[in-house]
């Protein structure tokens, strides 16, 4: 099972309005371009020196802004394209594996961009909510993270009992594109079905949005 983060997008949300927002501009200037070209053939054809002057003044003004527009445009939709390629996280199979005296907790982190990510740092946490009692597991990957190149991680220290609740897992994730030389964050929101009879479950499994208000309350609550 592969769990995507759950990021922000108001970032692209506002490169795509300014993208329409550019391009109806550009539209409107060219409407507003021909528009005054009309008008100067039929001040052209009434003689009107003046007027015809004024008229170009005019038109070669909308004409430079329309260059412009055009090259704020260009830049946008290539900034646009180095975000799209900035490192991006996916857990592949997120969970325990019974060992003989504990518990491992395995996950598979995989880069899904195009750039390489460094300065790879994490923390898994696993609670519930009725307790005041938790697990933390700090994360602290040394080498760098190329595209598509699967890391894994596991942690031999958690020792749980042979009945075991639901437990919850938070994991946040911090590293930096050294292209784009920029830093970013990911949050991860899990749940485990704990162990009955000796039985563990090995999975962990997506929380829904209220489950996700809850983890998110109880970090608030307990930083």
């Amino acid at each position: 099972m592969v769990f995507w983060a759950s990021v922000e997008k108001r970032n692209n949300m506002i490169i795509q309005i300014n993208f329409l927002a550019l391009t109806d501009s550009i539209a409107i200037i060219k409407d507003t371009i021909h528009n005054h070209e009309i008008t100067l053939n039929c001040t052209h054809v009434c003689n009107s020196t003046t007027n015809y002057e004024l008229v170009s003044v005019v038109s070669g003004a909308i004409a430079a802004l329309a260059a412009l527009t055009s090259i704020v445009l260009t830049y946008i939709n290539s900034k646009s394209d180095r975000e799209s390629k900035r490192p991006y996280f996916t857990l592949e199979a997120p969970g325990f594996k019974q060992m003989p005296t504990r518990l491992r907790l395995q996950i598979m982190f995989i880069n899904n961009g195009t750039n390489p990510a460094k300065n790879f740092k994490g923390e898994i946490r696993i609670f519930r909510l009725d307790v005041n009692a938790e697990i933390r597991i700090l994360v602290d990957v040394v080498n760098d993270i190329p595209s598509n190149s699967p890391t894994p991680y596991y942690n031999d220290t958690v020792i749980l009992g042979n009945n075991m609740p639901q437990h919850f897992i938070y994991c946040k994730i911090s590293y930096t594109d050294p292209i784009l030389k920029k830093d970013y964050k990911q949050d991860f929101y899990m749940k485990w079905d704990g162990v009955e009879n000796g039985l563990t479950h090995p999975d962990f499994v997506h929380v829904d949005t209220n489950e996700k208000g809850k983890i998110e309350e109880y970090i608030k609550n307990n930083a």
